[in-house]
């Protein structure tokens, strides 16, 4: 179970364990080690190999996925949309899993109770880590587990059977008139606008159904692609001259490409850099693609093979993943970056990049204005480019404030659809910096004021684009006083 999906052996894990504790009861300490032992060769042999070959003991995904610097209540908030999507669209499987847990308080199987019990535990971590964007995913393997306790529980010993089986019927009932893909005779599922669901959560069952990506499925695409094509004919050289930054279908999109072509995948799914790097919180996140910004230099970096990354020490963690990755795997230099990797000995140059952000100023071009033409404030939603200063793309917006201000807090509107860093610098040096996001939903400009906890000595503010459509816009910038 560990093999396949890792956070699975909590439905697992008290069950071996009291396994474990009974098998040390009637057998000695010895014996009982070593069928543990036995038991556990292939998750060492597995673990042995990961580390070793990869770098990491568990999947890339993992580290993208659980690493995204958006807070708790975030994704607990998205965990509960999770459960609801699952009640509304399957009641039948969340209605086993609740049968199950019912019947394991009053059952007299200690194993049904564990079993139970791990389930418990992984519907906690479901909770905690927002479930996922695919509707249901996450409950199949609970669903299994609980169907097992509800199929072999001893219903004669109930007095109130009936209860039971109530209860399956009505959820059995309910699942009738789900909204689940309706399947057609040439065994397609309707095409429909709706798959991805305003919570984020979408219907992948009729997604890749519909674009007859099922098990028995014809090869074709619908994006003009020829999957004939061979993905081994290309040797890539020594850098890659077609290298692409996507959010979504990487796997697809790589196959149909072939090696000669290399994919930066923003979500970090399959990048060993990008997925040890937080999303910074937005409100436009979408669950399961927790989007990065690129470091600057990072593209540069896969196109001509070298690490130009232009922060220093985000450059030094590139040099270790590149060791990691890239490198020969049995040199003992390859082999103590896997290990100061994993017990955290290189974590501080991410945070010191998270810091002080991502880049360094002199990587772009310079627009210059002074704060007085950014005194007439712009109310949220005013059109983007009217009587607004547009921030041309490579390009980021210097606001010269004339003298050293101590700055309390600031208000600023935005184009709505993109990312902002706002950088204070005093004599050359940044001193403070902050990160403005669009938001879901709205249109032209977004108004936000940010207050410091201790003011901010600055002599000029640094407006610069870290994400969006290139349309980028300051419609105001209004600093407030210490004194005010």
């Amino acid at each position: 179970m560990f093999l396949n999906r890792p956070d699975l052996i909590l439905i697992a894990l008290p069950s071996q364990i009291y396994i474990v504790y009974q098998q040390l009861k009637v057998n000695n300490t010895t014996n009982a080690l070593k069928c543990l032992f036995v038991g556990s060769i292939p998750f060492i042999i597995w673990e042995f190999f990961s580390l070793v070959y990869y770098g990491l003991p568990l999947p890339n995904t993992a580290y993208a996925k659980l690493n995204t610097g958006l807070p708790k209540y975030e994704l607990m908030k998205q965990g509960i949309l999770y459960y609801i999507d699952v009640i509304q669209f399957d009641p039948f499987t969340i209605g086993v899993i609740i049968t199950a847990l019912i019947a394991s308080i009053v059952s007299r199987s200690i194993l049904h109770k564990l079993l139970s019990f791990g389930v418990l535990l992984y519907l906690l971590y479901i909770l905690k880590i927002g479930g996922d964007f695919m509707s249901g995913r996450f409950f199949a393997v609970p669903f299994f587990a609980t169907a097992l306790v509800v199929s072999s529980f001893n219903y004669h010993r109930l007095k109130n059977i009936n209860i039971f089986f109530f209860i399956i019927l009505l959820f059995g009932l309910s699942s009738i008139n789900i909204n689940s893909p309706k399947v057609m005779r040439n065994g397609l599922v309707t095409a429909s606008k709706d798959n991805i669901r305003g919570t984020g959560i979408a219907d992948e069952r009729k997604y890749y159904s519909s674009r007859k990506r099922s098990l028995f499925a014809s090869l074709s695409n619908n994006y003009g692609l020829n999957y004939k094509e061979s993905v081994y004919d290309t040797n890539i050289g020594n850098s890659y001259a077609n290298v692409h930054t996507r959010k979504a279908g990487i796997g697809f999109f790589g196959v149909w490409h072939g090696p000669e072509h290399y994919i930066i995948d923003k979500c970090g799914l399959v990048d060993p850099l990008l997925s040890k790097i937080p999303q910074d919180f937005n409100t436009n996140w979408r669950i399961g693609h927790f989007v990065r910004s690129l470091p600057y230099g990072y593209k540069e970096s896969i196109q001509s093979n070298k690490n130009l990354i232009i922060n220093d020490d985000l450059s030094e963690y590139y040099d270790t993943i590149r060791s990691i990755t890239r490198g020969d795997v049995f040199t003992l230099e390859r082999l103590k970056h896997i290990l100061y990797l994993n017990i955290g000995l290189y974590n501080h140059y991410i945070e010191e990049y998270l810091k002080f952000n991502t880049y360094k100023i002199e990587y772009l071009e310079t627009q210059k204005i002074d704060i007085s033409k950014l005194q007439a404030p712009k109310r949220s939603g005013h059109i983007w480019n009217q009587n607004t200063v547009i921030i041309k793309p490579e390009h980021y917006l210097v606001i010269n404030l004339n003298t050293a201000m101590s700055i309390k807090s600031f208000d600023i509107s935005y184009d709505h659809t993109d990312l902002y860093t706002v950088i204070f610098v005093n004599k050359d040096k940044i001193v403070e910096n902050v990160r403005v996001y669009g938001q879901y939903g709205s249109t032209g400009l977004n108004r936000k004021e940010v207050l410091f906890d201790n003011p901010v000595i600055a002599d000029e503010v640094f407006i610069v684009p870290e994400d969006g459509d290139e349309k980028y816009s300051i419609g105001h910038f209004i600093i407030g006083n210490s004194g005010d």
